[in-house]
């Protein structure tokens, strides 16, 4: 978690001084709340003050952590998917004894989920995982020299010297003929 932490300051911060885009049009997109406030006090020991967003509208001046479920009908240009781990998404289908049917349509509602999140970036997407990724991200593949492809893909990964080392991440930019 220390590393994604530091890759999201990282992002985070440099979506904010950019001065490209409005702080609070930047949103940290996360599976659950206790996820949400343990990025918001990371991102803040980091330097980056990040505002967590319950309920309400966001508030001009910073950058909002919220939740994917609270992220329905909102938009913002820049998006990061924080933490998208075989672990945490889809979230807890292993605790429930489901019968095939339940199991295909739990399954259902965590892919719309992470498109619902997906879908709040305007301009740019980017997801970050440690570890695994989610089964539910589609994968990043690499040409014959194991580089990632796609629109402006990048990774960091054990063997990289790098301060991300071990944290995954996929960017899309979206071109919207500006």
């Amino acid at each position: 978690l220390t590393a994604e932490l530091d890759f999201a300051a990282d992002l985070v911060g440099s979506w904010g001084s950019g001065g490209e885009v409005a702080p609070e049009t930047v949103a940290v997109l996360v599976r659950d709340r206790v996820t949400r406030d343990r990025v918001v006090a990371g991102l803040g020991e980091r330097g980056v003050e990040v505002r967590a967003l319950e309920a309400g509208t966001v508030k001009p001046g910073y950058p909002v952590a919220l939740t994917m479920h609270r992220a329905k009908g909102t938009e913002f240009a820049r998006v990061l998917l924080f933490g998208l781990s075989k672990d945490s998404m889809p979230m807890g289908l292993k605790a429930y004894d489901y019968d095939d049917e339940e199991l295909s349509e739990a399954q259902l509602r965590e892919r719309s989920l992470l498109y619902v999140a997906a879908s709040r970036a305007r301009d740019e997407l980017v997801v970050t995982y440690s570890g695994s990724p989610s089964g539910l991200l589609p994968s990043v593949t690499g040409d014959d020299d194991g580089e990632p492809q796609g629109a402006d893909a990048s990774r960091s990964g054990a063997g990289s010297p790098s301060p991300t080392e071990g944290v995954a991440s996929a960017r899309q930019t979206r071109d919207r003929g500006r």
